[in-house]
């Protein structure tokens, strides 16, 4: 864009423009299909970016804006744009080429990359004087909107921008938005999501050549496809039915629970109210999850074995509060619970785990613990609270039939455990079978029971 275009035409009409359709997209796609943005966190250190992100549709552009503040300091947001001539009498964009013209892009902020220089400074020059200017830009790598829904090859134009400008780049990974039709929209049936990832400083890139930025670019897209795969796939929802109901059996049930069994509660304070988290505790009795359940400040989502939905009670308790069914008897369904979880830990829930995987037989020592909680938390980056209960065994063990009233449970809650490397790194089996070691001492001495693996 040439320096001398007037302010107003740069920057005040995109902003209008751009503030007027926040609020009705934003409506609509709460509305329609279940938009969620995550990661704006990460953004908090920067005042200005160029926002790389995957293009599957012609609506991504307006979902990138939908999840930015309006008023912001990334506002209005400038955006790449491929050439007029290419939507003219494009069997594709059919209708719409008629509102694609020069005026219509410029008024929202696209400007377009020239075509066929073979020169990231002539072809960026316009998005170039736009970030020296002060202004953020979103950028969509592969050069156009990709014909099968997964990523395409990445070219180098975005890292020229952040070395030319020292502005860092923030990988954007957006979900849902391919083949959208209106009817789909429309059905309630779609799930569109967009995370922001970690910004990448021009300084952290080994570059010392043009020939070196695709392979930049493929990083950055290696970080768009990891938040792509977390969000694919089920798209799995806790309904608002769900929630109401249990709230509603928590505030029933939950005194209930407090004042005939549970005699003491420690470190309550450990349980966050809100945000992703894993719950790991250990396992004798039907009243472990009962009691947790009971004495939590928010929802716990238990992963329970596949037993409890064929029985007419469990299952009806099992469904109106929203627990996670196991089947342990067909392995290959595994692919499908980790989607559950990985879905309900982005949507911000707390999930809960008995690493053990079964009620222990003994009052004294635990079984054996499961790796999954631990690549749970690895490939989410959730923080897992450990919580020993003590005295669940005498109040219903595995070979009672009813729940004695004159006995009394304790839980121990301890402080959340983090993985600084994890959605860094991928662990080996040793570091999760060492990590996991450490959950189950930790669980064990909150319990008071003896966790004898591992030595």
């Amino acid at each position: 864009m040439p320096s001398d275009r007037p302010s107003f035409l740069r920057r005040v009409i995109p902003f209008v423009l751009q503030t007027l359709a926040w609020f009705p997209t934003r409506v609509a796609f709460s509305f329609f299909v279940h938009f969620e943005v995550y990661g704006r966190e990460k953004l908090s250190g920067i005042h200005q970016a160029i926002f790389a992100a995957n293009h599957a549709s012609e609506l991504d552009p307006i979902v990138v804006t939908a999840a930015l503040n309006p008023f912001g300091r990334f506002a209005p947001l400038f955006y790449a744009a491929a050439p007029q001539k290419e939507f003219k009498n494009n069997p594709n964009v059919r209708w719409r080429q008629h509102i694609y013209r020069p005026s219509f892009f410029r008024a929202w902020g696209a400007y377009p990359i020239v075509r066929g220089v073979h020169d990231y400074a002539k072809s960026l020059a316009a998005h170039s004087n736009l970030l020296k200017a002060g202004e953020s830009i979103c950028i969509f790598p592969e050069g156009g909107i990709t014909k099968t829904g997964e990523l395409g090859e990445p070219r180098g134009g975005v890292i020229h921008l952040a070395q030319e400008t020292g502005v860092p780049i923030v990988p954007v990974a957006i979900t849902g938005t391919y083949k959208m039709t209106g009817r789909l929209f429309f059905s309630r049936k779609r799930h569109i999501t967009v995370e922001f990832g970690e910004p990448v400083c021009p300084q952290e890139m080994a570059v010392s050549s043009p020939e070196e930025y695709r392979r930049e670019a493929s990083r950055i897209f290696s970080a768009i496809f990891s938040m792509r795969e977390r969000h694919k796939a089920f798209g799995y929802r806790v309904s608002k039915r769900v929630r109401v109901a249990y709230a509603l059996v928590r505030s029933i049930f939950g005194p209930c629970v407090r004042g005939i069994w549970v005699r003491r509660v420690v470190g309550r304070e450990n349980l966050p109210r809100t945000g992703p988290l894993l719950i790991a505790a250990n396992h004798q009795s039907y009243f472990d999850f009962i009691t947790t359940i009971a004495i939590a400040p928010r929802n716990i989502y238990y992963l329970a074995a596949e037993k409890f939905f064929r029985k007419r009670l469990w299952r009806f308790f099992m469904k109106i509060t929203g627990q996670i069914q196991v089947d342990r008897e067909h392995k290959e369904n595994r692919k499908n619970l980790d989607r559950t979880v990985y879905d309900l830990l982005q949507a911000g829930h707390a999930i809960g785990i008995f690493p053990e995987g079964t009620r222990a037989p003994s009052r004294e020592k635990m079984l054996e613990g499961y790796p999954g909680i631990i690549r749970y938390a690895f490939a989410t980056g959730t923080p897992i609270v450990p919580i020993g209960i003590r005295g669940a065994y005498d109040v219903m063990s595995r070979f009672d039939r009813r729940p004695r009233f004159k006995k009394s449970i304790e839980l121990h809650i301890g402080e959340p455990i983090t993985f600084p490397d994890a959605l860094t790194s991928e662990p080996s089996p040793e570091h999760i079978r060492a990590e996991l070691k450490k959950l189950m001492r930790k669980i064990a001495a909150l319990a008071d029971k003896d966790y004898p693996y591992g030595d």
